[in-house]
């Protein structure tokens, strides 16, 4: 009886000490891992990889590790790493919408638009009060020209989140490509109500101004772009071609001019060089 008491106490001293390895480890990965997400979250992309790198020496499998090293690699631009470790975090048993929203962001990030779509399926089935999820897949449609469906996702994502001015003007391309400028017009409307620093609603309700021959407004919104981007040289081309269509030469040649000395993007520079020399004739 003596020599089984011994044995259990050896047998429950070893166990002990294995929880308590193991408990230790765990602890060792999860502070690597709450370093990690406090680098990330002061967008120390770099440094909270290296934590997680360090949490993943200690368990390759470590699904939260993975999730978040996958994140921060998507947030410094690295796509393919990031649905690297994805996959391997759905491999290991992650089943969450936001790794799925997270690896159909990176797809579409590296233009591989159905296949987010198909991560951004599986993740409104997992999560449909998600505007973020609707807002992405809306994207992808309206990249591929699915105008329809791509209407369909973003105004299900301003059922759920109605503040967003993101949605808006996602919505506002959509109906824009489809012809619908008044449409258009009036979900950037709403997108500026939400955010008067919106450049990108501005600039995209003065082409959609231009479209339907309101110059005088297209003018005001390419000068309010300016405003807040004021290194944004199509905003002062488009300005330029409006004050021409509108008989002020003085003023287009000026923005053509502003052109010549911000910008490099070779095919603009010389569309410009052609308008000023129409313009001395």
């Amino acid at each position: 009886m003596k020599k089984i008491l011994v044995g259990f106490i050896a047998l429950l001293l070893v166990g002990i000490t294995l929880f308590t390895a193991c408990s230790g480890a765990a602890k060792e990965i999860q502070t690597h891992i709450d370093k990690g997400n406090s680098l990330a979250a002061d967008t120390k992309y770099a440094e909270a990889i290296a934590e997680y790198d360090a949490a993943l020496k200690l368990d390759a499998k470590n699904v939260d590790a993975l999730y978040k090293r996958g994140e921060a690699y998507g947030n410094s631009g690295a796509f393919d790493k990031a649905i690297t470790d994805f996959n391997s975090a759905i491999q290991y048993g992650m089943n969450t919408a936001d790794v799925y929203y997270l690896r159909g962001s990176a797809y579409g990030s590296l233009g591989e638009y159905n296949k987010a779509i198909a991560d951004f399926d599986i993740a409104i089935t997992l999560n449909d009060k998600d505007s973020r999820i609707y807002y992405g897949r809306g994207l992808a449609y309206g990249v591929l020209g699915d105008y329809a469906k791509a209407i369909a996702d973003f105004t299900q994502a301003l059922a759920i989140n109605p503040t967003d001015a993101r949605f808006y003007y996602g919505r506002g391309i959509a109906y824009g490509s489809q012809g619908d400028n008044a449409s258009a017009i009036s979900d950037f409307n709403l997108a500026i109500s939400l955010n008067a620093d919106a450049s990108w609603a501005y600039y995209a309700r003065a082409l959609a101004y231009s479209t339907t021959g309101e110059a005088e407004k297209a003018v005001a919104d390419y000068t309010k772009v300016i405003e807040l981007s004021p290194d944004y040289a199509l905003a002062y081309y488009y300005r330029g071609v409006q004050y021409e269509n509108m008989g002020k030469l003085t003023e287009a040649k000026a923005d053509y001019e502003k052109i010549n000395q911000i910008s490099t993007d070779a095919n603009l520079l010389a569309e410009v060089k052609t308008r000023l020399e129409n313009l001395a004739k």
